[in-house]
């Protein structure tokens, strides 16, 4: 299962590259997008972003009191669910409180940087990639 992280500014950077980090050790099968990271020297990075944003069905928004008006950041979000089945989960960083999200971010689901909403996270990421993987192996196919 793809996983994209995104984040602008410094602090969004350092906790996506955490994340970028860790979340492979603790789901194995997980494959983590980190576009400072994960784009080649000399690739057409907006290609690349592209590509990524259309194959992935799960995003990480690094959110913090800075860049909540990001273009960018507000960019990706709507790229990675413009399926239905597509998840964008906000990680507040900081002090930032649900409360203060306005606008297109408000809509998600969001969980605090801390231990037990990481676990939350990891549980729900989890889930999702069993249920995922389970309805592409075993969908029911009309009977002949």
């Amino acid at each position: 299962m793809k996983i994209f992280l995104s984040w602008s500014g410094e602090r969004s950077q350092r906790v996506a590259a955490t994340l970028r980090k860790h979340l492979p050790l603790m789901i194995q099968s997980l494959n983590v997008f980190m576009s400072k990271h994960d784009i080649e020297s000399g690739a057409r990075w907006g290609s690349e972003l592209s590509r990524e944003l259309d194959e992935t069905s799960f995003g990480v928004l690094c959110l913090t009191e800075e860049n909540l008006s990001s273009p960018w950041l507000q960019f990706e979000a709507g790229a990675l669910v413009k399926h239905a089945e597509s998840r964008a989960c906000g990680i507040l960083i900081g002090t930032l409180g649900v409360a203060e999200i306005t606008g297109p971010l408000s809509q998600f689901q969001h969980r605090r940087f801390d231990h037990d909403e990481i676990l939350h996270l990891l549980k729900d990421i989890n889930k999702r990639r069993f249920s995922s993987s389970f309805r592409g192996k075993y969908s029911a196919s009309p009977s002949c």
